[in-house]
């Protein structure tokens, strides 16, 4: 795909996310009700009675062309960790042919690339004797893992939180992603807490990548563990990352499962890598609904609040 093209890509996404925002907070506010009573769990009589009305409504090069990342010489220069190097034609680099000055990176073993989330169109070095230059190498295809822990408060409706973790293994562009969570929120019927365990196994295709991030498709399968119900239903989603400049990058997710119960969950978050680690902070929205399969009536929990959260890249 030419340059211009890719640009043009990801400026559309960036209005994309910025439209989309917005939307996905109203809708949250209209769902946003009490729960009248908790997915997957049988109420009793008066609390059925309500839920009835209130529900209704390294520097040698590699063989093949893959990412490119930034490689201490000999003498001890340190690598160029601008993004301003991308685009740099000074005569010690050479533009290899079939080449671009962008996308080196993604392997580069940084939470937040340095270079971006492209694989390997970088710069060769010309053999010219300058002492103490930096030179470009080319890394091997790998898997990129990444696993993280988060936590979520709730600030609206309930009163409890969520506590989860993830491993995400990725390649090129096919990734598989690995998670669960531990929803704790107090009970409707008197002192006490009333739990949920999710689990979540998705496949994920990275169909946009380059310099500024990656735009991912997921498609999988989520299992909710109730006191009275347990159900497993197929999921599909977004999930893309955002590089800003620096160790900094933004991240959004949004995931739906239709059936046999009904999940709405997404997110919007600033993220900030510190070599291999990143820590993650933002605002989170997860809505369940039981449909009615516990006892015939529908049970909808709205878990809302902030999240924080730190990943470490292998």
């Amino acid at each position: 795909m030419p340059l211009r093209t890719y640009n043009h890509l990801v400026m559309s996404v960036r209005h994309v996310f910025a439209s989309v925002t917005p939307v996905l907070v109203v809708l949250a506010l209209v769902v946003a009700h009490p729960a009248q009573a908790r997915f997957g769990k049988a109420g009793s009589a008066s609390s059925s009675s309500s839920s009835s009305s209130g529900d209704s409504s390294s520097s040698a090069p590699a063989p093949s062309t893959h990412a490119a990342v930034p490689v201490r010489p000999d003498q001890g220069a340190p690598a160029p960790r601008s993004a301003a190097h991308h685009h740099a034609r000074s005569p010690a680099y050479t533009p290899r042919p079939g080449m671009s000055p962008w996308g080196y990176g993604y392997y580069s073993g940084w939470f937040v690339p340095p270079f971006g989330y492209g694989y390997g169109y970088g710069y060769a070095v010309a053999p010219i004797p300058v002492a103490g230059s930096a030179e470009m190498a080319e890394e091997p295809p790998s898997l990129r893992v990444t696993a993280g822990l988060e936590a979520m408060t709730y600030v609206v409706g309930e009163a409890g939180l969520t506590v989860g973790a993830t491993a995400h293994f990725e390649g090129e562009r096919w990734g598989v992603l690995l998670g669960g969570q531990n929803i704790a929120v107090a009970s409707l019927e008197g002192p006490g807490v009333d739990l949920l365990q999710q689990a979540q196994a998705r496949l994920t295709y990275a169909f946009l990548t380059g310099r500024y991030g990656r735009l991912r498709a997921e498609v999988g399968a989520d299992a909710v563990f109730a006191s009275d119900l347990i159900v497993v239903g197929p999921s599909l989603g977004l999930n893309g990352t955002l590089w800003v400049g620096g160790p900094v990058a933004l991240e959004g997710t949004v995931l739906v499962t239709p059936l046999p119960f009904w999940q709405l969950d997404y997110r919007a978050g600033l993220a900030v890598g510190l070599g291999p680690v990143g820590l993650r902070a933002g605002w989170r929205t997860q809505v369940l609904d039981d449909r009615g399969l516990v006892d015939g009536v529908v049970h909808r929990d709205v878990f809302m609040g902030p999240y924080v959260g730190a990943s470490i890249v292998f």
